[in-house]
């Protein structure tokens, strides 16, 4: 995990990388302490994955961005580099519905418990079942319709709460679902 830092007033961006390995199937795992100033983050997936955001990622993103200065709020981007070649961006945008999905739960204060984060991990974790995530292998386009009918679920902000981003060939572009499962990518900056 890289977590970035912008320092004021030289404006001077600091990154750090955290090399606290867990090791897995196939894979190694690392963790990290973001800071109240970050203003990104970045991780990725390995083979045997899901290639896109988890439910853990989204309990994650959630807590640094409670955790950030309002000023950082607006810039703080989360990003995923996939074994397949995607790349995403995760924004938040507005957190009512997720601040009531985790209310009662202190997620982005000093005062988290790893109990509370594994309670709102499940509870999104039931979302993503819910929303027909099975054992099957996912493709970019099966991960994607799954992630956006996740994001799109009134529990979680009906689509307004967090916004997704691919980048592409053609660059950067949001990510919408249409009330069919079909996802669409609409070109903008990030």
């Amino acid at each position: 995990m890289v977590v970035v830092t912008k320092e004021e007033p030289s404006g001077e961006l600091i990154y750090s990388t955290y090399v606290s390995a867990t090791s897995g199937t196939g894979f190694i795992g690392v963790s990290g302490v973001g800071t109240n100033n970050d203003i990104a983050d970045a991780h990725n997936h390995p083979p045997d994955t899901i290639p896109i955001f988890a439910f853990g990622d989204i309990v994650n993103i959630y807590d640094s961005y409670k955790f950030l200065y309002p000023n950082r709020k607006q810039v703080f981007v989360s990003y995923l580099v996939n074994f397949n070649g995607t790349t995403y961006a995760l924004k938040i945008n507005d957190t009512t519905a997720l601040d009531a999905l985790f209310a009662g739960m202190n997620i982005g204060t000093a005062t988290t418990t790893t109990v509370q984060k594994n309670i709102a991990k499940d509870k999104v974790k039931k979302m993503f079942k819910d929303c027909g995530q099975d054992e099957q292998p996912y493709n970019q386009t099966r991960a994607e319709k799954l992630f956006m009918s996740v994001i799109d679920d009134p529990e979680a902000g009906s689509g307004n709460s967090i916004h997704l981003y691919r980048k592409d060939a053609d660059g950067w572009g949001k990510l919408n679902i249409d009330s069919n499962g079909n996802v669409s990518k609409e070109n903008c900056p990030l």
